[in-house]
């Protein structure tokens, strides 16, 4: 069994790669308005080499910061309402996408951020998913602490057991404290990973007695719908300025899946009436102007509209906060595919399909990028995407930063080029040492 070694780098504490410092930013239910963006691009460039990773827990990566920058950096970004001021507030969390701010998801979610400085110490890697609504979206996410719908409600799930322990809203965090220190006076520090401390020690029968949810799939990309996707997680400041600027951004969601649902701001109405429990919704008038959008609006608020019989052009969502969209949002959907095509962007670091083989791929930056990679990964990722059955990993060294779960393939770097581990991560035993990269996918049919 591999070891957990590191931390998840955050804004207060950047971890050291080969191109500088890694310093990530953690939406607040994974959304940031297109201003926030703007300035994430903004400092990437001033501060950083320009290149911006999107995390498999939906954070933001600004990479190559230099040392002396990080201060001037970390301030930006405190200033900017990004990053709290306080370092024990920075706890790995990943909150289900496209909530409303209403929502069960955003309402434990926001009971979590505001206890984040009380919650017991734990190890660096350690996170927190929220996905608590009827059909979990994050069952394929990794997380310890788990925070999903139930058929009665919600519960918490220790990360390697089947069942849960029903809780409360209102007592969430208090569900969340009690979970975590039993994990701390069992001696989990040791192995640092829920699902590797359960395996060695048995969780109390009380917090194994409810199934979750049912899950679904992954949100995929789909440009036309507003939901764009970065290669392997990466992309140029550059590139994302364009794409915000060019296609009217409001905003965007986050996803663990290393792309962004992007929103436009249509037209300043007032959200549905709560009566109604509209909060997303696809209308069926014909949208002919933003005068027919309010009036659209107007006849669902009163309950006129009739908004079961779906127009599949157009998607309107209404919330609440900050965090979260004050007004009535539309996929950018036709703006954003003309965007793409109107700057020059390069389209080949972009995913803007469902189809697109890279999705099965998960790839770390890799040498020299990173310190710890003892190869190049992303070439050798472009090379096998869709040639290789299954999920592949392609990792720069054993520690597998890139995928925590186990793939059907992992390619592990070498001094001598790559290891290769089947139904595994990336620091498990491989089952063939310095394979060949060309001859993989007919190695993987003889190994059947």
């Amino acid at each position: 069994m591999s070891a957990v070694r590191g931390w998840c780098p955050s804004a207060h504490r950047p971890m050291q790669s080969g191109d500088g410092l890694l310093v990530r930013v953690q939406p607040r239910l994974a959304w940031l308005s297109a201003d926030d963006l703007l300035l994430i691009c903004d400092l990437s460039e001033r501060f950083g080499n320009g290149v911006i990773d999107l995390t498999s827990r939906a954070n933001l990566q600004l990479r190559g910061v230099g040392t002396d920058d990080h201060a001037p950096l970390l301030q930006a970004l405190i200033g900017a309402g990004l990053v709290a001021a306080d370092p024990r507030a920075e706890r790995p969390i990943t909150v289900a996408p496209a909530v409303t701010r209403d929502s069960r998801t955003a309402r434990v979610a926001d009971a979590i951020y505001k206890s984040m400085t009380d919650l017991p110490e734990l190890p660096g890697k350690m996170g927190t998913v929220v996905d608590a609504e009827e059909t979990r979206v994050l069952s394929d996410v990794s997380g310890d602490f788990r925070f999903e719908g139930c058929a009665n409600g919600l519960i918490l799930r220790a990360d390697g057991v089947p069942r849960g322990r029903p809780v409360d809203e209102r007592n969430a965090v208090q569900a969340l404290t009690d979970l975590a220190l039993w994990f701390l006076d069992t001696g989990g520090t040791g192995a640092g990973r829920m699902a590797r401390h359960v395996a060695t020690k048995t969780l109390p029968p009380e917090w194994q007695t409810v199934e979750p949810a049912p899950a679904s799939k992954p949100m995929l990309p789909d440009v036309s719908v507003g939901h764009l996707g970065f290669a392997f997680g990466q992309v140029a400041a550059g590139v994302l300025n364009k794409i915000i600027v060019k296609s009217d951004i409001y905003g965007a969601y986050l996803t663990p899946w290393r792309s962004m649902i992007f929103r436009s701001r249509v037209v300043d109405v007032p959200p549905p009436s709560r009566g109604a429990s509209v909060h997303q919704a696809d209308i069926q008038v014909p949208l002919d102007s933003l005068t027919d959008v309010s009036d659209a609006m107007t006849d669902i608020s009163a309950g006129r509209a009739n908004i079961s019989d779906l127009n599949p052009d157009i998607s309107i969502v209404a919330s609440e906060d900050r965090d979260l969209p004050t007004d009535i949002l539309l996929s950018p959907r036709g703006a954003l595919c003309s965007a793409l095509k109107d700057v020059g962007i390069d389209v080949a670091g972009l995913v803007t399909h469902a189809s697109d083989p890279r999705l099965s791929v998960d790839a770390c930056p890799g040498a020299p990028q990173c310190a710890s990679a003892l190869a190049a990964t992303r070439p050798v990722a472009q090379q096998l995407a869709g040639r290789v059955e299954g999920w592949l990993h392609v990792s720069g060294c054993a520690k597998g930063c890139a995928r925590a779960r186990p793939a059907d393939v992992t390619l592990v770097g070498t001094a001598s080029g790559f290891d290769l581990v089947i139904q595994g991560r990336a620091g498990d035993t491989p089952r063939v040492r310095d394979v060949d990269i060309e001859t993989l996918p007919e190695l993987l049919e003889q190994l059947g």
